[in-house]
C-alpha cells in the first residue's frame, strides 16, 4: 500500500477520519445509501479512509486527533489515461499525525461536481459501491479499489482509489495519435483491444449490469485482464420474465456495445485502420463469440444460470458491425 515519498509542492488535504468499511455497508454489502450519508457528514476540507487499508485505529475520529493527509500531483501518472481521466488527478497522498507514522500510497483522486458531468455524490456512491461490488464477484479484481473520500474546501466530493501502474484504457489504441504512436495503431494491437472490451463488456452484462457511459475510454486491460472505469451511470439491468423487462434489458445492453463500437471509429485519422480489422467475418464472429463468454463467464461466478439476451445473437453483431463500418466509410 505505501510506497517511497515523491518530492515537491504538496496540497492540503485536511485531517483524516478513519472509515470503518462497516460504515458503508449494509449487510456486507456496500451501500450507495451509507456513502451518501458519510459524504452528508464529512466538514469540507477532510478525507475519510478506509481504516483497513491504512491502519488508522488509533487515530480519533474528529479533528482534535491532529492526523492529516495531503496531495502531490504527478502529471507522469497520468500517461495513458488522458481520456479516461475526466478531471481526475493521479499523484501520492501522503498521511501524517501523532502517532502515525508516514505513510505516502500513490492513488487516483476523481472529482464529482455539479458543474462537470460528473455531477453530485450519487454518482461517487454509486461508483464506490459498483466497485466493490464487481471485485468481489470472482477472484479477479474488475474495477478499481475505493479507498475513501474527500472533501475539498470548495465542497468538491472526490473518490479516492488505488493507482494502478499497469492499466492502459483503449482510448489509448482507437484514438492514438497516429504521429505521435504509430505503434499503437498496428493491426494486433486493435485486435486485442477489440478482443479485451467485448469479453468485459459480455462480463459485465453477465453479471446484470450495463456500463451507461462504455466509450472506448471507460474499459481498459490491466495486467492480469480487463477493467470497467468511470460506472457513476451504471444501471442494474432489470430482471425477470416480462417482456417489459427483457426490452429494457435489450435496451440498456444495445446502448454499451453500440456507444463502445461508434466510440472506435470516432477519431477520423484512424478509421481506416480499425474498419482494416473490423471488416473480417473471423474476427467479428470471434468478437461476438467472446462476447458470449463474457456472458457465461460472469453467471458462472455468481453462481446463476446465464441468460443469453438478444444481443448476444451473431445477427444482432453483425448489424453492428456493418453500421460501424458504415460510419467508418461515410466520414
Amino acid at each position: 500500500m505505501t510506497s517511497p515519498r515523491l518530492n515537491g509542492q504538496s496540497e492540503k488535504m485536511g485531517f483524516v477520519r478513519p472509515l470503518d468499511r462497516a460504515e458503508v455497508e449494509v449487510s456486507g454489502t456496500t451501500s450507495e445509501h451509507e456513502i451518501r450519508t458519510l459524504l452528508d457528514q464529512m466538514d469540507l476540507g477532510s478525507v475519510a479512509l478506509l481504516n483497513d487499508e491504512f491502519k488508522l485505529s488509533t487515530v480519533e475520529k474528529h479533528p482534535s486527533s491532529g492526523t492529516r493527509a495531503s496531495f502531490l500531483d504527478r502529471d507522469e501518472l497520468a500517461r495513458g489515461r488522458d481520456e479516461g481521466q475526466h478531471g481526475a488527478r493521479f499523484g501520492q497522498m501522503i498521511i501524517n499525525g501523532a502517532g502515525v507514522h508516514e505513510r505516502p500510497a500513490l492513488v487516483a483522486g476523481k472529482p464529482f461536481s455539479p458543474d462537470t458531468s460528473h455531477n453530485t455524490d450519487e454518482g461517487l456512491a454509486r461508483e464506490w459501491a459498483i466497485y466493490d461490488r464487481l471485485n468481489a464477484i470472482g477472484d479477479e479484481q474488475l474495477a478499481y479499489l475505493p479507498l475513501g473520500v474527500w472533501k475539498n474546501v470548495e465542497g468538491i466530493s472526490h473518490l479516492i482509489t488505488v493507482y494502478e501502474h499497469d492499466v492502459i484504457s483503449h482510448d489509448n489504441t482507437f484514438w492514438a495519435d497516429r504521429d505521435a504512436n504509430p505503434e499503437a495503431l498496428r493491426k494486433e494491437n486493435i485486435e486485442e483491444a477489440f478482443r479485451s472490451s467485448m469479453l468485459g463488456l459480455g462480463y459485465l452484462h453477465g453479471a446484470g449490469i450495463s456500463h451507461g457511459d462504455a466509450e472506448a475510454k471507460n474499459l481498459a486491460q490491466g495486467r492480469k485482464g480487463f477493467r470497467f472505469i468511470d460506472l457513476e451511470y451504471s444501471t442494474d439491468l432489470p430482471t425477470g420474465k416480462k417482456p417489459d423487462a427483457t426490452l429494457e434489458a435489450v435496451k440498456l445492453t444495445r446502448a454499451d456495445i453500440e456507444t463502445f463500437f461508434d466510440s472506435t471509429v470516432q477519431v477520423d485519422e484512424n478509421r481506416d485502420a480499425v474498419a482494416d480489422v473490423l471488416v473480417h467475418k473471423k474476427m467479428q464472429k470471434e468478437l461476438a463469440k467472446l462476447y458470449r463468454t463474457g456472458l457465461r463467464a460472469a453467471a458462472r461466478d455468481l453462481g446463476v444460470k446465464g441468460r443469453m439476451l438478444p444481443t448476444s445473437s451473431d445477427r444482432y453483431f453483425e448489424d453492428t458491425f456493418a453500421h460501424t463500418l458504415k460510419v467508418a466509410q461515410n466520414r
